[in-house]
């Protein structure tokens, strides 16, 4: 797969140079994939910028919703931030409990 070939043009600068050729990859078969993937790397190569990078390509059709374990509720909306300026606060909703639904 040639990463040069494909329009990168839909995330943000800073993001764009942050990622590795490998994660290039990743976020391009999920975007193949029409967003329907797993992201199985080990741990410490990337998988939530791909991610992040794979869900802001459909930023048209947000709401887009994120699982995770609650230790890593906070590492995840500060990584949203860093690497989608565009995100206002108020578009980031933390939902710890169905009572917060």
């Amino acid at each position: 797969m040639d990463e040069g070939n494909f329009d990168w043009s839909f995330l943000p600068e800073r993001l764009r140079r942050k990622l590795l050729p490998f994660q290039l990859k990743g976020v391009r078969y999920a975007i193949e994939k029409h967003g329907r993937c797993l992201i199985g790397d080990e741990m410490g190569l990337g998988k939530t910028l791909q991610a992040i990078a794979a869900a802001y390509y459909y930023h048209s059709e947000w709401p887009v919703l994120v699982v995770l374990p609650s230790s890593m509720k906070y590492p995840w909306i500060e990584e949203l931030e860093k690497w989608l300026p565009c995100l206002q606060p108020n578009e980031i909703n933390l939902i710890s409990s169905s009572t917060d639904v």
